[in-house]
């Protein structure tokens, strides 16, 4: 319920009662809300208030707005995006049938990496380039790569706006990885992100750090990706292997 002396807004105590009734399927996906005024009514509070609770969870993609009709139950499992495969976040959005196109940032360059201490490729020459991509015309993850330079060379000939890499990687050079490694960590944006992918800088971002394995334990390509959390969830599904016994 409502607790009016927490330190929290009555708005967001608001959005997350709202948001935990949705994802109970006590609000099912394609149903009417209770208007503004039934909501003020039943909790006790400012329709103003009422109306910024709602802007919020339309904002995280859990509820719609239809003009003269109401308030209805967004389908938010489209929100939840498979982003740690090879195949990469093109293939995540193409799935869900969700607007998408990618912005080169960065072109590819050849370069010693000298300043990034926890770089795989540190004080060796690397494949360098970055991507921002968009989805339904906003910002919303920016990916940096680092190739090894010589199992990848001739890179500079393909299309690394356009196409996805995992594809390049397997289909021009025969390539598939053995092992990948991510590393989660939730970092506070500096002022270049908040510019790429349009957050404040105090939200907290999503960093994974992806390193791939080739071969006999051979990292070949190591990235990171920052993304926006605000108006999508990310995962990742782990089956359990067969043991033989």
């Amino acid at each position: 319920m409502i607790n009016n002396n927490s330190p929290l807004p009555l708005y967001l105590q608001l959005a997350n009662i709202i948001e935990q009734r949705i994802l109970s399927r006590e609000f099912k996906i394609g149903e009417k809300l209770p208007s503004e005024n039934q909501l003020s009514k039943e909790y006790n509070i400012a329709r103003p208030t009422v109306r910024q609770a709602l802007e919020y969870l339309k904002n995280k993609g859990l509820i719609t707005k239809k003009k003269g009709l109401g308030t209805f139950v967004r389908d938010y499992r489209k929100n939840e995006i498979s982003l740690f495969s090879f195949s990469g976040v093109s293939e995540a959005f193409k799935q869900k049938g969700v607007k998408f196109e990618k912005e080169l940032i960065e072109k590819l360059v050849l370069k010693k990496i000298v300043t990034e201490v926890n770089n795989p490729f540190f004080e060796r020459f690397a494949y360098y380039f970055s991507r921002l991509d968009i989805v339904e015309d906003k910002p919303l993850i920016f990916e940096r790569f680092f190739l090894d330079c010589e199992i990848f060379r001739g890179l500079e000939k393909y299309n690394l706006k356009n196409l996805a890499l995992s594809e390049i990687v397997e289909k021009e050079f025969y390539l598939k990885p053995t092992k990948i490694k991510q590393i989660f960590k939730a970092i506070l944006p500096d002022s270049n992100l908040c510019r790429l992918i349009k957050v404040q800088k105090t939200s907290p971002i999503l960093l994974v750090k992806r390193h791939f394995y080739f071969g006999k334990e051979q990292e070949a390509i190591y990235s990171e990706v920052y993304l926006n959390t605000i108006n999508y969830d990310y995962f990742q599904e782990i089956f359990e292997l067969n043991s033989g016994g």
